[in-house]
C-alpha cells in the first residue's frame, strides 16, 4: 500500500508513538506499508522538524531529527513532483499533496489538517490517520 502522508501526521507520530500517526510510524517502520514523498515535502519536514520547540520533543534532541531524517530519505520512495501545482486546496501551501496524489498512483492521502479533509468528498482517498488505520 503506497501512502502520503501530509507533514503534520510524520511530526504528531514523533511526538507521541502511542497515537494513531504514531501507530502509522511502526507500520511504516516494519515495512507494512510504502511512503511515498517529494522534494517539496522534504523541504517542508526539514524546516519544521528543525524548529527547536519540535527538535526537542523529538526524543529530546536535534541529533533524533537528524537520525529520522536519514532513515526517512532511505525508506521512502521519493517522487518527481514537478509545479506548477493546481490550486485546489484554502491552504495553498498543502497543493502539492494533492498535485501527489492525482499524478502518482499513490493509495491515500493521510491527514490531520482540515483544509485537506475539507476536500474529503472530492478526493475520496484522504483519509485521517485513525480512519486508515482502523482500514488496516
Amino acid at each position: 500500500m503506497k501512502l502520503l502522508l501530509d507533514s503534520n501526521v510524520i511530526v504528531s507520530g514523533l511526538l507521541s508513538t502511542k497515537s494513531s500517526p504514531g501507530q502509522l510510524m511502526r507500520l511504516w517502520r516494519e515495512r507494512y506499508c510504502e511512503w511515498v514523498t517529494c522534494e517539496q515535502q522534504l523541504a517542508e519536514l526539514t524546516v519544521v522538524l528543525c524548529r527547536p520547540w519540535v527538535a526537542s520533543r523529538v526524543d529530546g534532541s536535534l541529533g533524533s531529527v537528524y537520525a529520522f531524517m536519514r532513515e526517512f530519505h532511505g525508506k521512502t520512495t521519493q517522487l518527481t513532483l514537478e509545479p506548477p501545482f493546481e490550486p485546489v486546496c484554502r491552504d495553498p501551501n498543502d497543493d502539492f499533496l494533492l498535485a501527489m496524489l492525482t499524478r502518482h498512483p499513490i493509495d491515500f492521502l493521510v491527514s490531520g489538517d482540515k483544509d485537506l479533509l475539507s476536500l474529503k468528498h472530492l478526493y475520496p482517498t484522504i483519509l485521517t490517520p485513525r480512519e486508515l488505520i482502523d482500514r488496516l
